[in-house]
């Protein structure tokens, strides 16, 4: 469980968790599948009747779900909107980050590096972290 109590009383000193999948929400499946798939890598495990689609690395049963239930092309969240602000994905070594690296080059995705790590905002709005072991 998430240490709300803590993270509240002094954020600095509490470890971000670590989450094992998350879902989310895409305003456009295909979209959403070019970019998680095929630039940032994860193998697609399973399609969800044109509704969700399913994730993952070395085959788990998956790391990401997102979907549509929310609603098709569903503008982005306002900025001071209450709700995910990024999330990080953590991978195996630096041959994977430059692989990143260069398929973001070669898809014409804007993205940042600083702190030795990927900034970079799906077709969504939705901002991922990506670093290296």
């Amino acid at each position: 469980p998430i240490d709300i109590d803590g993270i509240m009383a002094c954020p600095e000193e509490v470890a971000p968790p670590v989450i094992g999948h998350m879902h989310l929400h895409v305003g456009d499946l295909a979209r959403a599948q070019a970019f998680y798939h095929t630039v940032i890598g994860f193998d697609v495990i399973q399609l969800y009747g044109g509704q969700a689609e399913f994730v993952s690395a070395a085959g788990y049963h998956h790391h990401l779900g997102y979907n549509v239930w929310r609603g098709r092309n569903i503008p982005p969240a306002p900025a001071n909107a209450t709700g995910l602000m990024w999330w990080t994905v953590n991978l195996h070594d630096a041959t994977a980050y430059a692989a990143i690296k260069s398929r973001l080059t070669t898809a014409h995705i804007a993205y940042a590096e600083h702190d030795d790590a990927l900034w970079v905002r799906d077709g969504d709005g939705i901002q991922l972290r990506i670093v290296a072991a």
